[in-house]
């Protein structure tokens, strides 16, 4: 799904650029998406995706979904993602569990988009599993449970998903699924702002204005071996504040 908070088509092609057999035409989609012409890209994946190429037929699909070189359509979008999808490909499996979630192409079950997010998230999809432990802690498709969301928090967390670590640090924050810890909390949160995540940002500032001298000690020191374990970059300052207040709200799909 393609805006600011989900893929990029550009961006989607480094996940299936390596390894393909069709590279070269693959080659071919990055340079007319490059240079805008979508239409171009459209048809050299319609001609791939009709092979039965996983990979073209996702890149297709989020295409039709996002209105880029055809006429958007989320069932046309349906369509591809579930043909990709069924052919193992977890970044389909994660796209096709939203369409389901939200109505889009198909008809709403949100117990499908959960089988399909569990899928994705157990075959290492960072989104997927962001997005299957916000089913947990939403309650969506599933039966509530805390916990459960929180162990997948933690595994998008541990695997880059920015969205997945801003998560884990409110739940550490209120001891939502796991003990609480405000060291830990700062430290995921400071994780989750080294991607320029404004929200991050606001919740390291939230939480220094919290937390004791020893808990920003502590919390300094999770953080550092955090950043030293994933190769982090340099945090920028915090800025803030965003509370326990405005977590509701953080909860949103990839």
């Amino acid at each position: 799904m393609l805006n600011n908070k989900k893929f990029w088509i550009a961006g989607a092609l480094s996940l299936v650029l390596n390894g393909t057999a069709l590279a070269a035409t693959m080659e071919e989609v990055t340079a007319a998406i490059k240079e805008e012409k979508f239409g171009r890209a459209a048809r050299l994946l319609t001609e791939m995706a009709n092979t039965g190429d996983a990979e073209a037929q996702f890149l297709l699909a989020l295409m039709f979904e996002n209105g880029r070189g055809v006429t958007q359509n989320y069932r046309e979008a349906f369509q591809w993602y579930k043909k990709a999808a069924d052919q193992g490909l977890a970044s389909a499996q994660n796209n096709l569990a939203q369409l389901y979630s939200q109505g889009k192409g198909v008809k709403q079950d949100f117990q499908e988009a959960f089988r399909l997010y569990r899928r994705a998230a157990e075959a290492g999809s960072p989104i997927a599993q962001y997005n299957l432990g916000v089913r947990y802690m939403k309650g969506e498709g599933v039966e509530q449970n805390f916990q459960e969301g929180a162990k997948w928090y933690h595994k998008a967390a541990e695997a880059g998903n920015v969205h997945g670590q801003f998560s884990l640090a409110y739940s550490y924050a209120t001891g939502e699924g796991l003990e609480k810890s405000m060291p830990d909390a700062f430290a995921w949160a400071k994780a989750a702002s080294t991607k320029r995540f404004q929200r991050a940002q606001q919740f390291v500032g939230y939480l220094m204005s919290q937390m004791s001298e020893e808990e920003l000690e502590a919390g300094e020191k999770l953080f550092q071996e955090l950043k030293a374990k994933m190769n982090l970059s340099e945090p920028p300052p915090p800025a803030g504040p965003i509370g326990y207040s405005d977590g509701a709200g953080l909860q949103q799909e990839e």
